[in-house]
């Protein structure tokens, strides 16, 4: 999907570019192409939580479960995880 969006989009080198997923599979996907890759943890499919259950989570657990996702998707091979897309 990475090269393809390049070259629809005609820009290079891949390793320029910056991959933005919620998944082990979409770090992946960014390193296979040579990408950097950022992972995004609140609204994620790691995290498992949608907007409301986040604002209704203990703060406690939520980071707990945050810091635990954050850990895979680093584990991964992540150049940076934010908690949020707009970070």
């Amino acid at each position: 999907m990475c090269f393809q969006t390049a070259i629809n989009l005609k820009v290079y080198p891949l390793s320029k570019m910056v991959k933005v997923g919620d998944t082990v599979s979409d770090i992946e996907e960014g390193i296979f192409a040579g990408m950097w890759t950022v992972g995004v943890l609140k609204g994620s499919s790691e995290i498992g939580l949608s907007e409301q259950e986040i604002k209704e989570m203990d703060p406690y657990q939520l980071q707990d479960r945050m810091k635990r996702a954050e850990n895979r998707l680093l584990q991964a091979g992540a150049d940076f995880v934010v908690d949020e897309i707009g970070d």
